[in-house]
């Protein structure tokens, strides 16, 4: 009988090493990196800079103060991050604008590193300073790179663990048109869904709503809200307002 009560007693072994193998991490204390606790929010913003947005740049650049107040009032660390995005193939004869040197823009879409080498700071100075050097140029024709803008900022990575991961798109053109249009869409989806952003807020013009709004995926995790843009400041600074507090829902309800 001690032999058949060993061998019990390895396939026992064998079984609950193999469980605690498998077993997914979240339960063995940890917390998984796509599940925020409700307290902390790494917020991306992909801006238009064409000739068009200077509202936006400098409503962003003195706005930022009042949403990281907003935000810390409600108990949520937040960081932010900030990719840009102009129209440098289609819209400027594939060269950069006389802006991109000063401000240290090195590509399009572009996605800034802070001191630390990370892409989010929770220094609104920082931040500030970088937006301030950024001057609103080129463009060309209408539609911009706003779905590679969405799709270089998803896939940028630094955000933080046990985060809400958030993007704000602002921009007042569509995207390229063309028959890559679909698949471009798919791609910044699946760039959202893949890297565990959990909400995408956008400001663009009415018509371009139902467009825009098909990069989110509810099914895998990623959903949002619209904004119609507005120009003029106060405005806009009514919309930063109005995304802050969607933000500040958003993720508290993620809180234990």
């Amino acid at each position: 009988m001690r032999p058949n009560r060993m061998a019990a007693r390895i396939g026992s072994s064998v079984c609950l090493m193999a469980a605690l193998v498998l077993m997914p991490s979240v339960s063995r204390g940890q917390q998984p990196q796509d599940q925020p606790d409700g307290t902390k929010a790494d917020v991306m913003f992909v801006l238009d800079i064409t000739a068009s947005m200077k509202f936006a740049i400098d409503g962003v650049e003195t706005g930022l103060e009042r949403i990281l107040k907003k935000l810390k009032d409600r108990e949520i660390d937040a960081h932010v991050g900030l990719t840009v995005f102009r129209d440098r193939d289609a819209g400027n004869g594939g060269k950069p604008t006389p802006n991109d040197k000063i401000a240290a823009i090195k590509g399009d879409p572009f996605t800034f590193k802070f001191k630390d080498g990370n892409h989010f700071t929770d220094s609104s100075k920082e931040y500030r300073g970088i937006v301030s050097k950024i001057k609103a140029e080129g463009g060309g024709d209408i539609p911009e790179n706003s779905l590679e803008g969405i799709k270089h900022a998803a896939a940028a990575g630094g955000t933080r663990k046990g985060v809400a991961r958030l993007i704000v798109l602002i921009t007042d053109a569509p995207p390229h048109p063309g028959p890559t249009l679909e698949k471009r869409i798919e791609e910044s989806r699946k760039a959202l869904v893949e890297h565990k952003y959990h909400h995408v807020y956008l400001m663009t013009t009415t018509d371009q709503r139902a467009l825009y709004q098909r990069v989110w995926d509810k099914a895998g995790g990623v959903d949002g809200a619209w904004f119609q843009i507005a120009t003029p400041a106060a405005s806009f600074a009514k919309l930063l307002d109005d995304i802050t507090d969607q933000a500040i829902v958003d993720v508290l309800k993620h809180k234990k």
